[in-house]
């Protein structure tokens, strides 16, 4: 089964779109300093794979080999600390590629904003996820995950 960077990419906002929805009990405050679980730890830069000379197994993105560009079918959207708020991001945006705003209220009782880049469309477009925050509505913010599909 060969697995591609953007099939990794949906699998791991999908699942953590679904812990998040899990462990949101209430507003939090995603710009919060103290609610980061403390710093991580620093990364040798090795991979034991790779330093035993093993192969890694590391498929590369199926676009590489064709030599196409990836498309946006479809925006995958997470919304962290999620409590009603909802987000569509039509493929003809990432398309468009200029700066757009977006309310993301959906059912909740209070509104946000955020604001997707030209760049953060690029971003998109490549293959990338981007994350971008909230506006502060309500004393608190929303972190938003959006990668094509």
């Amino acid at each position: 089964m060969t697995i591609t960077r953007r099939n990794l990419l949906q699998t791991f906002l999908a699942l953590g779109g679904t812990t998040a929805g899990l462990l949101a009990v209430s507003c939090g405050d995603d710009s919060d300093p103290g609610s980061g679980g403390g710093p991580g730890k620093p990364d040798s830069g090795a991979d034991a794979a790779t330093d035993a000379g093993e192969d890694a197994h590391v498929t590369p993105d199926a676009t590489a080999d064709t030599g196409t560009e990836p498309s946006c079918d479809s925006v995958g959207v997470t919304i962290g600390t999620n409590h009603g708020h909802a987000l569509t991001v039509p493929p003809a945006d990432v398309e468009a590629g200029t700066d757009r705003t977006y309310d993301i209220r959906g059912t909740s009782g209070h509104p946000h904003t955020i604001v997707v880049s030209a760049a953060d469309f690029a971003l998109l477009a490549d293959g990338e996820m981007v994350t971008v925050t909230s506006s502060n509505d309500n004393s608190h913010t929303h972190v938003v995950r959006l990668v094509c599909g």
